[in-house]
């Protein structure tokens, strides 16, 4: 399924584009030609085009009748158009072989005919069906000749949709970076026609691009916006997949909740039975809402969605697909205790990747196999699978499905072998074995990382592009402000003196806006890293290793263990958002939550803590400056609640009035006037350098930004008023 909505993309204008052509003049040439046979040509030509998808010997017959009727015309466009329209009957049955000899034929016509525009057409599905052929760099030349012949035709939709498939290209082998920059040359092409479908399609290819270098926040951005779009003209399979993807992307973040929300709307725009795609999307979405639902050990839900999405494949003989479902399913019935369900469910998956030499899906059986047999106890073992060594079995299950995983460079389908291994040579106490897989496995891990590092250096990379374009657009705007400058200058001679004034004057503005565009950046910088040193302060690092090294001394392995996997994770997102200007408030509440349960956990739970966020507000649209919250809720920790032995509460409110997001802090702890001269010490730190940020941020952005400091009868309050913005593109 990894491109499945990627190749329906590729045909979903099609039809629309070959029945708008058809349905156009052929050209004055057929005046002069027998009226009867050009009738009768046109109408076949119609009838092979309106049976196309629903009966294929119906419109082969029209077509093949209307070519040999083509010696009594003998005019070159006519032809290209019947040859064109045969092509495109092959084309969508997939006989793609057949279909490049009909579209070559085409374009030899609209050539002699000189019709640009209609072999360009042809030469782009010509082109597509090269690419389905595996016959890519052929396709790439064909494809990228189209595109610029519907440049110079200025023909914006159709460039748009050439590019496009350049791109898809790109990404199918992995050259993100260069997919980026076709995708970036059909984003602006798209922007110049009146073509909304095109547009909002290629706005989901930039999200489906950034999900792949795991750029998930951007990845949103895209998808919300293309899903703007796509309600704007009510495409409700586009709606509904879109949904989904927004949903998939929460799910590899791990929020199940803004995951089940979106796949229970990608739901709501496909309907059963209206139509083979429909059915198709419906069936998609029940299988990862099940997904879903076996998260949250909902099993009979889980189990109950995939048994439906499997009816609907099954119906529709989606092989890639029925695997998939299987696969999730024997893991759901397996996590539910139903071991034999589950050993019989992935018995079937494996006869029936075998019978349709899915490869992929008989490694990811195998090793799902392997996994169940090891789970068993001896009688289970021989009860369920009649092997009388099952774990013999399952170790040859796991080689045979790494030797697939290693050849195709699956690299999750590999650590999954080595994590099987791993259990069954833990089961047989084989040391001298699990040592040599442990090995392997932490080599394989390091390649993961590599591959993180290349995705990163992608993304960078796809920045960097885009920053070109921008600074590109920037100089082509001065280029014409220049330009009607002059024109004006040589109109009227009589004010050329005041230009040139103006002109001094504007350069020397200019160059004192980029003297205090760098003064801020510096000081940005100078902020950022006080603020990094300040949340790593040494304090709060020994206190949190000395806690974790109690835990150990204890043999409270569990405690030590949430503790470190809380700690490496809050030192982990404060390094990464402080690379950031802004950040989702999502993220930065997330740190927050981390932060109070590490302190919380170390002061033996001597304080609670409340976070409420109004209705209004979407936290993972709205941004924030990474950081802002937390020297205010360290300070109610350390400075205002520490010394007490239980009943600290802390308060955490996010609104927002107008343009502003108000963020107040609150704490019933002993308040700012009772705090030692050392605890003013580092709080007046905290302080000064968050007033700073405030201050610099209402200069960038010509703000009213303002902190406000309560000392109450018991405790303190902050409250923040930062500029409320959204991560809308």
């Amino acid at each position: 399924m990894r491109y499945v909505f990627i190749l329906l993309f590729l045909v979903h204008y099609h039809y629309v584009d070959a029945q708008h052509l058809g349905s156009q003049k052929i050209s004055s040439e057929i005046k002069h030609s027998k009226q009867s046979d050009t009738l009768e040509i046109k109408k076949l030509i119609s009838v092979a085009e309106k049976n196309t998808e629903t009966n294929k010997e119906v419109a082969l017959q029209a077509v093949n009748r209307a070519i040999s009727m083509l010696s009594g015309i003998r005019y070159p466009s006519f032809s290209g158009l019947c040859y064109k329209t045969k092509a495109d009957i092959f084309y969508y049955y997939s006989i793609y072989d057949s279909a490049v000899v009909w579209y070559v034929q085409s374009i030899q016509q609209y050539q002699i005919a000189k019709d640009k525009k209609k072999e360009s057409l042809s030469t782009q599905y010509y082109g597509v069906s090269l690419v389905y052929l595996n016959k890519t760099d052929s396709a790439r030349k064909v494809i990228l000749q189209s595109a610029k012949n519907f440049e110079e035709l200025k023909e914006h939709a159709f460039a748009a949709k050439s590019y496009r498939i350049l791109g898809i290209i790109e990404q199918n082998e992995s050259k993100l970076t260069k997919a980026y920059e076709y995708f970036n040359k059909s984003n602006k092409w798209a922007q110049q026609s009146n073509d909304t479908a095109i547009q909002m399609t290629i706005l989901n290819d930039f999200g489906a691009l950034y999900f792949l270098v795991s750029d998930f926040d951007r990845s949103i951005q895209y998808r919300l916006a293309s899903l703007k779009l796509a309600e704007a003209v009510r495409d409700s399979n586009m709606i509904s997949i879109l949904y989904n993807a927004v949903g998939v992307i929460y799910k590899n973040q791990n929020n199940i909740i803004k995951a089940e929300e979106y796949y229970l709307k990608a739901l709501q725009y496909t309907r059963l039975g209206k139509n083979e795609i429909t059915t198709y999307y419906h069936a998609n979405t029940w299988a990862t809402l099940a997904n879903i639902y076996n998260t949250k050990k909902e099993y009979k839900k889980a189990d109950s969605l995939y048994d439906g999405a499997l009816q609907i494949f099954r119906r529709q003989n989606e092989w890639q697909d029925i695997s998939r479902v299987l696969v999730n399913k024997s893991g759901n019935l397996l996590d539910a205790g139903k071991k034999k369900e589950a050993y019989l469910m992935i018995t079937e998956l494996i006869k029936l990747a075998t019978d349709q030499s899915i490869n992929r899906s008989l490694a990811y059986g195998k090793v799902k196999k392997a996994e169940i047999i090891i789970s068993l106890n001896p009688s289970e073992a021989l009860s369920i699978t009649g092997y009388p060594d099952p774990l013999k079995i399952a170790e040859a299950f796991c080689i045979e499905a790494m030797q697939y995983f290693q050849s195709a460079k699956d690299i999750v389908g590999e650590s999954e072998c080595y994590n099987q291994l791993i259990s069954l040579y833990t089961k047989q106490k084989n040391y001298y074995r699990l040592s040599g897989v442990q090995e392997k496995l932490i080599m394989l891990k390091d390649s993961l990382q590599a591959e993180d590092k290349r995705s990163e250096v992608v993304r960078k990379e796809m920045e960097y592009f885009a920053e070109k374009d921008r600074e590109a657009i920037s100089k082509d705007i001065l280029k014409e402000k220049a330009a009607r400058k002059n024109i004006l200058v040589i109109a009227i001679i009589s004010i050329s003196i005041l230009s040139v004034i103006l002109l001094i004057y504007k350069r020397k503005r200019d160059i004192l806006q980029q003297k205090i565009e760098f003064e801020n950046k510096v000081a940005i910088a100078d902020i950022e890293m006080r603020i990094l040193r300040l949340q790593m302060n040494p304090h709060f690092i020994f206190n949190a290793l000395n806690s974790i090294s109690h835990y150990i001394q204890v043999n409270e392995k569990d405690k030590a263990d949430y503790y470190l996997t809380r700690f490496a994770k809050l030192i982990r997102a404060t390094l990464e958002n402080s690379e950031f200007r802004e950040i989702p408030l999502a993220k930065e509440l997330e740190m927050l939550k981390m932060y109070m349960d590490i302190e919380s956990q170390r002061m033996a739970y001597n304080f609670n803590y409340q976070i409420q966020v109004h209705p209004d507000i979407d936290p993972e649209q709205t941004m924030i400056p990474p950081l802002i919250l937390q020297p205010f809720v360290e300070n109610s920790i350390w400075h205002g609640i520490a010394s007490y032995s239980s009943g600290g509460m802390i308060r955490i409110e996010i609104s927002h009035t107008n343009d502003f997001l108000n963020c107040i802090v609150e704490d019933n702890g002993v308040g700012f006037n009772k705090q030692s001269s050392d605890q003013s010490i580092h709080r007046s730190l905290g302080m000064k350098i968050t007033r700073e940020r405030i201050l610099l941020l209402n200069k960038m952005k010509k703000a009213n930004a303002t902190i406000n400091i309560i000392d109450m009868e018991k405790g303190a309050r902050i409250e923040l008023k930062l500029p409320y913005e959204t991560g809308d593109i």
